[in-house]
């Protein structure tokens, strides 16, 4: 399973206009906007690596059935799912690059970060953000960006609670998200 970093940057940018509503001072609508980017306009200056499962036995998969009861109380025809979770405890490994001025509100999103994966607001998907000081590797940042990127942070992300990430892609287990 793979956190994409997509769904990582669209959760955080989330939890930024969020937190923007609530503190305006801790986190300004700009600096949101001149990390993430906007539409139509520069992109953004946080560039993230997708966050790759550690576990090397994917046979660790948690599998859950469930399905629709009507207003009877009996099963629905046909509403059989089945939903892919990676267990409490594992842990997927993504890096960041950024501006070293963007560093300290980065950390401060982290914190206020505390779930990723499908059904998040339904309690699922619970994490953890660790940073470490990055491997010496070649950066993941393409040629000629027009920003200066010092700061290279190496996180490890520890969930909490299972984590909905399907393995596969198979229409009983394909679950929507809002970002």
């Amino acid at each position: 399973p793979v956190l994409p970093a997509s769904h990582i940057k669209g959760v955080l940018r989330e939890t930024a206009l969020d937190a923007c509503r609530l503190q305006p001072g801790a986190f300004p609508r700009e600096k949101i906007n001149t990390l993430f980017g906007q539409g139509g306009g520069e992109r953004g200056r946080l560039l993230l690596t997708s966050g790759y499962w550690h576990e090397k036995n994917p046979s660790r998969l948690l599998i859950w059935g469930s399905t629709r009861i009507d207003e009877n109380g009996t099963a629905q025809e046909k509403s059989l799912r089945f939903v892919e979770y990676v267990p409490a405890g594992s842990r997927f490994a993504l890096e960041a690059e950024l501006p070293e001025e963007d560093e300290t509100f980065f950390r401060a999103l982290l914190a206020h970060t505390p779930y990723l994966g499908a059904q998040r607001t339904r309690g699922h998907g619970r994490v953890r953000w660790q940073i470490e000081e990055p491997s010496p590797a070649p950066p993941i940042l393409p040629e000629g960006l027009p920003h200066h990127y010092p700061a290279k942070l190496r996180l490890v992300l520890r969930n909490d609670d299972p984590l909905c990430l399907p393995l596969t892609a198979h229409p009983g287990n394909l679950i929507t998200t809002t970002t």
